[in-house]
């Protein structure tokens, strides 16, 4: 069954999931079955940004348990005797502890045993000996919040690769009742898949949902942190088409105090973003500043009648260039920290022809 198990895993080796999945992406490696105790580093491929914003990780273990026991009654009455072979199964990811899965695995009941026949064979009347195997699969875990993110992704086109170390070990309990010896070959192998979840561009990133803001200071879903006239937090959507054969992209900001916005572009970001101000920036490489403007009913947008288009001002290269777009606005109230600004949340988007 395990080996089924690793075939499939080695198939999804690269998987962009069915319809119903679309945005599910599946890495996998495995360990041949060996005699424990082992460790093993093991390297997944890293989530790469360029195909959308990360939503969540998931860590999964699957094992198989083989190996032998022996059980011999050295009393000189007969007893029911109990020993199970276990293995502690581990696999420590980004940003984990030690999470494992236990696997208690025996094909039957040990049976009753006789007084010691006087001979320590793990046989005849007073001795036991047999074969064991089992297979289990745990979720070991899952990472949804946006610096827990960041180590499994990136950099763009590039994302490079995430360590893992795999460690198996035999856990067994001395057998009982006192007077029983028993003697056991615990072998295990492994298999790990990571599954990302993401959603493609363009997408929201850089919102209280991804990642915490100054003061513990809720906001509403999708919206950047809470500023001082607006708890809910600005927010940044977007309007038209990302296309360089007709550039109509329209950056909207709401929400905002009205004070002064900059729309900014930048060539890379992180999910979780860090904090800057009242708020956080996802922005993680150049920034173009696109424009500045002076809110109204603390909203306002880029482009304006008089403006150049996104993708020109924002000197973007070409089609299939990513970039992430966000406002930094101004925010005189006394609000959270005594900074003097906040953001709203980001908005990535690939370009198109």
């Amino acid at each position: 069954m395990l080996t089924c198990l690793l075939r499939r895993f080695a198939a999804l080796a690269l998987l962009l999931a069915t319809a119903a999945h679309a945005d599910t992406l599946v890495y996998s490696t495995s360990i041949a079955l060996e005699a424990t105790p082992w460790e093993h580093a093991v390297v997944l491929p890293r989530f790469d940004p360029a195909l959308g914003r990360l939503d969540r990780v998931n860590l999964i273990l699957a094992c198989e348990l083989a190996g032998s026991l022996g059980v011999e009654n050295t009393n000189a009455i007969g007893v029911d005797p109990v020993y199970r072979p276990r293995a502690r199964v581990s696999c420590v990811g980004p940003g984990s502890a030690d999470p494992a899965t236990l696997i208690t695995l025996y094909s039957t009941a040990i049976p009753s045993l006789a007084a010691f026949d006087g001979t320590l064979d793990f046989g005849g009347i007073s001795g036991y000996s047999t074969l064991y195997s089992g297979i289990t699969t745990n979720s070991i875990g899952t990472t949804s919040s946006g610096s827990g993110l960041d180590l499994w992704s990136g950099p763009t086109g590039a994302p490079g690769e995430v360590a893992l170390t795999v460690r198996a070990n035999e856990t067994t309990a001395p057998p009982t009742p006192a007077g029983v010896q028993a003697v056991s070959s615990v072998s295990v192998r492994a298999a790990v898949s990571v599954t990302y979840f993401y959603t493609r561009f363009p997408a929201s990133v850089c919102s209280f949902q991804l990642a915490g803001c100054p003061c513990s200071n809720p906001a509403a879903l999708g919206h950047g942190c809470g500023n001082s006239v607006n708890p809910s937090g600005a927010q940044l959507t977007l309007q038209g088409a990302a296309s360089f054969t007709n550039d109509t992209l329209t950056l909207v900001g709401t929400g905002m105090t009205n004070s002064s916005a900059l729309y900014i572009q930048a060539s890379a970001f992180t999910l979780g973003g860090t904090l800057l101000g009242d708020g956080r920036t996802c922005a993680s490489g150049p920034v173009v500043r696109l424009g500045t403007r002076s809110n109204s009913g603390g909203s306002s947008q880029y482009p304006g009648a008089s403006d150049a288009p996104v993708s020109v001002r924002g000197l973007v290269p070409g089609p299939g260039s990513t970039r992430l777009y966000q406002v930094y606005y101004r925010d005189l109230g006394v609000f959270c920290l005594p900074a003097t600004a906040n953001l709203t949340n980001g908005f990535v988007v690939t370009w198109s022809t």
